[in-house]
Parts: structure tokens; C-alpha cells; sequence
């Protein structure tokens, strides 16, 4: 068994903004796993801002406490938990290419093996934080492409904040939905005020993405209870434990699940049961992450009824998306291929310049 980690850099088609960060090229970790004449793929990108994963954690945790760990049994059979090593995009990138192999074995999609239920995701496509100006080209130009959803970054200051609202809405038609990603800018008076004037103003947005700090669940709460749109919470939650916390105190009508942030597929099955328990639905989301990581997403969106929404746009904003893959991207619609893993035609490594880690034979 021989085990690889290879670093790329994917660029994107314009610099990618938020209230926390900007980025302009996707830092792609690939993780190789060959076994028995078998490949499977994982990935992962840093995301210091909010997981707090460097590449030199990721790469040293999945080196030295998750690969020396693994054995040619675990590829038989479907992937359970990895022990916890500290950092999550580790787990992720090696828990994601343990479910391909299990997948490639099986001759089955990993959607199939957990239930698939559909073959068609609608996604919606970020629209970085700018000026109100560039703000309403980008969403004019996404339209064009033919996007109905439309997910808007803001987090500024309260009348920066409407006037960008107040730009766009002015050249949507009525066909096409907001979601606004506050990505934790406001403080409870704020988000209150703003939210309320959008109300007010009858904008078309379908929620409010984590309008508060993440660790502020009581303002979270008082916000929800004081407003009418939906609010999603999305840097509260990174795993089951978050989610059983949020729900108790009412924090959100919906709760966004990130492989990356709760450390692969397992865990996202096990809140995803939680949410559906409580009577709550899910959006799945991406981080500015690599295609391999997209498709894992893809894979647990399409078996699971309670996510409802999808925020999988991370190959619409590459520059070129690199390899070919059974899981198909065109603007808004994912259609969900059949071949078996996550459906990896030719992860083509190559295709962009790379380095590898480290190899490592076990």
C-alpha cells in the first residue's frame, strides 16, 4: 500500500472575497491511496481563517497520526471513523479517499452505497464581497450564465451593506433568489436592523447566512426570533456537537455542513440524522477547495433528502477545472454521474503544476 500527499494550485477566475479573507488560487492538497490495483482520492485546502489547518498541519497529520494508522482491512469495508487527530482537513482528505476506494470496490458511486436519492443538484454561485458596482456586474454576468440563486457576501458596515443589497435587487429579475452570507460581520442590533429592512423592503432573499460571530449562539438566537427570514448558521457549526447546541438554543432554521470543517463524510452523515430528527433542513457547502473535495460533497448531497440546499459552486470559479469526472458542471446544475468511488474519470494531476509531499509504502 502506498500512500501519497501532492500540493497544486488551481487559479481561480477572479479573486474570491469575503468579510474574513481573500483568495486567488485554490491551494489543493491531493491525498493518494493505492492499494491492491485500486487509487483512491482525497483532498483538502488549508483554510487558516477558519479551521485553522496550515498545508504543513494537514500534510504533518496525515504523515505521521493518520497514515502509519491505516491497514489493507479498512480498505474492505465502508470507512468508519477516523481517530481524532486535532485537524480536521487531514481527516477529511484521508477519510474522502478511503470512501473512493470503498466505492471503487463496491463498483458502486458512493451516492448509490448511501442511498442516492437524487441525480441532479441546483447550486447556487458566490458573489465575492466588492463595491456595490462590481458587485452588481458579477451579478448581472452570473444571471447571464444562468444562475436563479445567487449567494451574496456582505459583513460591512449597515449602509454599505444596503446599499449593496439595494444595487443588486435594482437589476434582478423576479426569477432569481439571494441567499446573504454575512460570514459573521454584524453584532445582534445590526443584524436585527438590517434584516429588518430587507423585510421591509421586500428583497427576494431566501436566508441569512451566519450574521453573528460564530461562539455568539445567544445573539444567534435573539436574531432569529426577532426577524422572519430564515437564518442559517454556518461558522457556528463544524461537527455533531455544534449542531445538538445550535438547535437546543434555537439558533437557526437551517445549519450548513462543511466535509472540511467536520472532518469528512461520516461525520456529515451523523449530523445530517441530527438535523432531520430535530425537523431542521441542511445546505451542503464547500470551502474554496479542490474538485475532489466538490465531488465528495456531491456524493453525500445526492443521498440525503434533508439537504435542501446547495452551495457547491467551488469548479465554477476556477479558471479551468481540471480532470474529468463522471459528476458533470454546467452553470447552475450538477448532474450526479454514476461511476463507481466518487466518480474520478482522470484526476490529472498533471495537468496543473504540482509537487509532491511525500510518498510514503506501507
Amino acid at each position: 500500500m502506498k500512500c501519497s500527499l501532492i500540493h497544486r494550485k488551481i487559479p481561480l477566475k477572479h479573486p474570491f472575497k469575503t468579510a474574513l479573507r481573500t483568495v486567488y488560487s485554490v491551494d489543493d492538497l491531493v491525498f493518494k491511496l493505492e492499494t491492491d490495483g485500486f487509487v483512491g482520492y482525497g483532498s483538502a485546502s488549508p483554510t487558516v481563517a477558519i479551521t485553522g489547518d496550515s498545508i504543513e498541519k494537514i500534510s504533518d497529520t496525515a504523515r505521521y497520526k493518520i497514515t502509519p494508522s491505516l491497514s489493507k482491512g479498512v480498505m474492505h469495508q465502508k470507512p468508519s471513523p477516523l481517530p481524532f487527530t486535532g485537524c480536521t482537513s487531514a481527516n477529511y482528505l484521508v477519510e474522502t479517499a478511503l470512501y473512493d476506494l470503498w466505492g471503487k470496490r463496491e463498483g458502486k458511486s458512493i451516492a448509490s452505497l448511501l442511498g442516492q436519492s437524487y441525480d441532479h443538484l441546483l447550486s447556487d454561485i458566490t458573489i465575492s464581497m466588492n463595491s456595490a458596482e462590481e458587485m452588481v456586474k458579477d451579478s448581472q454576468q452570473a444571471i447571464e450564465n444562468g444562475f436563479s440563486i445567487l449567494k451574496i457576501k456582505v459583513g460591512g458596515d449597515l449602509e454599505a451593506d444596503m446599499h449593496r443589497l439595494e444595487a443588486i435587487c435594482a437589476v434582478l429579475p423576479d426569477t432569481v433568489k439571494l441567499r446573504v452570507d454575512a460570514n459573521q460581520g454584524w453584532d445582534a442590533p445590526t443584524a436585527i436592523k438590517i434584516i429588518r429592512e430587507y423585510e421591509r423592503k421586500g428583497y427576494p432573499i431566501d436566508l441569512i447566512e451566519q450574521p453573528l460571530p460564530a461562539k455568539d449562539l445567544k445573539g444567534m438566537a435573539a436574531v432569529r426570533n426577532a426577524v422572519g427570514l430564515p437564518i442559517m448558521a454556518d461558522e457556528s457549526i463544524f461537527n455533531s456537537n455544534d449542531v445538538k447546541k445550535v438547535l437546543d438554543l434555537g439558533c437557526a432554521d437551517i445549519i450548513n455542513i462543511k466535509l472540511a470543517k467536520c472532518g469528512g463524510l461520516t461525520e456529515a452523515l451523523h449530523m445530517c440524522s441530527l438535523a432531520e430528527e430535530a425537523g431542521v433542513s441542511c445546505m451542503l457547502g464547500c470551502m474554496m477547495e479542490g474538485p475532489i473535495g466538490i465531488l465528495a460533497a456531491c456524493q453525500v448531497a445526492a443521498s440525503q433528502p434533508i439537504i435542501t440546499r446547495i452551495d457547491l459552486d467551488g469548479p465554477m470559479l476556477y479558471e479551468r477545472l481540471p480532470g474529468r469526472y463522471a459528476t458533470l458542471f454546467k452553470g447552475q446544475d450538477i448532474f450526479i454521474g454514476a461511476a463507481p468511488g466518487l466518480g474520478i474519470l482522470d484526476c490529472a494531476l498533471e495537468e496543473i503544476g504540482n509537487e509532491t509531499l511525500w510518498t510514503v509504502t506501507l
